[in-house]
């Protein structure tokens, strides 16, 4: 089983600025003999004058012993977060700041999704199987 996330913001242009972000929460459920998870970060300028390009890619992979369906209340909360983190990628901040806040943006909702699994009652239990996280910049 694979899964790939990627961010690629490319930029060819004068005085520009392009960001791209991709954030991907996994849910692995039961055992899984063979797994691959991808991330990427890829951020190209060509032949850009004055241009600042910046990708950002997190992917946390969870592991679930059991069925894993997240409920409502946290899909709302993962909405919420999903518009943030698109306001943060739409925002003029630096990208040492953008990366920070992404980081803490992503943070929040891994912890929303493990504490859904952890506690929905139906014995499924949220472990880090893996995470991966790539920030690429050019000025």
């Amino acid at each position: 089983m694979t899964n790939q996330n990627v961010a690629y913001a490319y930029a060819s242009c004068a005085d520009c600025r392009t960001v791209a972000v991709a954030v991907q929460v996994v849910i692995v459920e039961g055992p899984v003999n063979d797994f691959r998870p991808a991330n990427a970060a890829v951020a190209v300028n060509d032949h850009c004058v004055r241009c600042q390009t910046f990708a950002y890619g997190h992917q946390v992979v969870l592991s679930a012993d059991g069925h894993a369906d997240l409920s409502p209340s946290t899909e709302q909360r993962i909405d919420d977060l999903d518009r943030q983190i698109d306001q943060v990628a739409g925002s003029s901040e630096a990208f040492g700041q953008m990366t920070s806040d992404l980081d803490q943006l992503t943070a929040q909702m891994v912890a929303a999704v493990k504490d859904d699994i952890n506690g929905n009652g139906n014995g499924a239990k949220a472990v880090d199987a893996s995470e991966g996280r790539q920030v690429e910049q050019q000025a």
